[in-house]
């Protein structure tokens, strides 16, 4: 974990966080049960921004060279294929996932037989 802005400021978020639900109560003067909600419901919500920040800042990162199916493949290259089909969606996944496309075509055949 290379460390970044994003985590700097999800750890200053966490302090701030911390340190509202601890005073909060106090500020406030409430005691017992109602402070222990307070300080819980706080945290709860703290914490949930700070990963709902972490989330966005890792989806604003931009992509490290190869492709998914390289990530998936751990670095091999892929095997040849198919040339694709006309139909993009189906030949990129199939391209990717190392399925040529007249093997999802038998698939799907097959699938067709046991549902009739």
């Amino acid at each position: 974990m290379k460390l970044t802005w994003e985590y700097l400021a999800a750890a200053a978020g966490l302090v701030v966080t911390l340190l509202l639900a601890w005073f909060i109560g106090v500020w406030v003067k409430l005691t017992g049960t109602n402070l222990l909600i307070l300080r819980l419901g706080i945290i709860v919500l703290g914490v949930l921004c700070i990963l709902g920040f972490l989330m966005w800042a890792r989806g604003q990162m931009p992509t490290a060279a190869g492709t998914p199916a390289d990530a998936i493949a751990g670095g091999m290259p892929a095997a040849p294929s198919a040339p694709a089909a006309p139909s993009a969606s189906g030949a990129v996944a199939a391209i990717a996932s190392g399925i040529s496309p007249d093997d999802i075509d038998r698939l799907v055949l097959e699938a067709e037989k046991k549902v009739a």
